[in-house]
């Protein structure tokens, strides 16, 4: 594939994100860049063997039929112990010899009686996620005059890989609002993620609900004059860099990034994703060359209990509430102003939560109730 070619496919595998029908011309070209004869975007659940595909391939509705019954079958996924592996699971390449090897792989049921009928050989896998249990995975594969997968092959898709990442987190972020709304700016609304869309010079085009509140909430992100930029000069610098690797027309330089930006003893800092968006089929973009910036918030999805904090450490009504000022980013000064009592109180409760959290910071107390939240 040349350079202009790279730069398409880079494109369609972004605007994948957006629209997951071109998930399958994806399938397609990942198969024909490395010579398989077919592939399949696949989720199943490693603790009861359930899952779903979707098939690229010249028999893809026999594979179709087959796979409900065969997917708790294949060796490949059949794990004796689910919660290590969901724990020790990472986003990497392997081949089926990197997980069994060949001949015992052979004598199995689901070599023989489902990938040997559908002339399927020698299996390449691309982690994209897990969750809950389910794994998602983009699997390649050959028929066996074809032989294993070759390092040239499986090197030219792990330089693939980091775009294929971006654009199904991204995807997987707006795929339930996008189900239900034909409309992009819609969906985008509906989500709980930030997503902010960005043209030349890192000019807002538009920001989502969830931008609007994250921005208004936390000062890390700024709009300086229409700009996106950061309120930390290193951390603006980074934004900018790759804003501009996303929008350049140099398909040697393109590409998409991350960044963790913010951030303090008493903020957890965001998580900002920047991907490359070419598509003129929506609207909501305007015209030219566009930028996704997805940013995560941990604490915005947050919910301390207020019952379970006055089981957990003791604490009183009243102590409870200064301690959810605290934890969300309040000085004592201003949760005296945001509760209604002077500075005193607010102090003299905030001693007391010290001694029942075994605390003496505020940035301590932070941590021990991040950590009462994930029992």
């Amino acid at each position: 594939m040349d350079d202009a070619g790279h730069e398409r496919f880079f494109d369609l595998i972004a605007d994948a994100a957006l629209d997951p029908s071109l998930w399958t011309t994806v399938l397609e070209q990942l198969t024909a860049e490395v010579g398989g004869r077919g592939a399949m975007l696949s989720r199943l659940n490693v603790r009861d063997g359930t899952g779903a595909a979707e098939f690229v391939r010249p028999d893809a509705e026999d594979a179709r039929r087959a796979f409900p019954y065969y997917a708790s079958k294949n060796p490949l996924m059949l794990v004796d112990d689910p919660a290590d592996y969901v724990k020790t699971w990472s986003p990497r390449i392997l081949t089926d010899e990197d997980l069994l090897p060949k001949t015992d792989f052979m004598r199995s049921e689901f070599y023989n009686d489902f990938m040997r009928p559908l002339d399927m050989h020698s299996v390449m896998m691309i982690r994209l996620a897990i969750h809950s249990g389910d794994v998602f995975a983009i699997s390649i594969s050959r028929a066996k005059p074809g032989g294993p997968f070759r390092p040239e092959e499986l090197a030219a898709t792990r330089r693939l890989h980091p775009h294929l990442l971006r654009s199904f987190t991204l995807g997987r972020m707006l795929d339930t609002s996008q189900r239900e709304s034909q409309n992009l700016a819609d969906a985008l609304n509906a989500l709980q993620h930030a997503v902010i869309l960005v043209g030349d010079g890192g000019v807002i085009r538009y920001a989502n609900t969830a931008a609007e509140r994250l921005m208004t909430r936390r000062n890390d992100l700024v709009v300086d004059h229409g700009i996106l930029s950061a309120a930390n000069p290193a951390d603006a610098r980074r934004l900018h860099r790759l804003i501009g690797l996303a929008l350049t027309l140099d398909p040697g330089l393109r590409d998409s990034g991350s960044m963790i930006m913010g951030g303090s003893d008493l903020r957890l800092p965001l998580s900002v994703t920047v991907s490359p968006l070419r598509s003129a089929r929506r609207s909501v973009l305007g015209g030219g060359a566009s930028v996704m910036v997805a940013i995560t918030d941990p604490e915005a999805s947050i919910g301390l209990d207020e019952q379970k904090l006055q089981e957990f450490f003791g604490l009183s009504p009243a102590e409870v509430r200064v301690a959810l000022a605290i934890f969300n980013g309040q000085t004592p000064k201003e949760a005296a102003a945001s509760l209604g009592i002077s500075f005193f109180t607010v102090r003299g409760h905030l001693v007391r939560v010290f001694e029942k959290t075994n605390t003496n910071r505020q940035a301590q107390l932070v941590r021990v109730l991040l950590r009462a939240i994930r029992v």
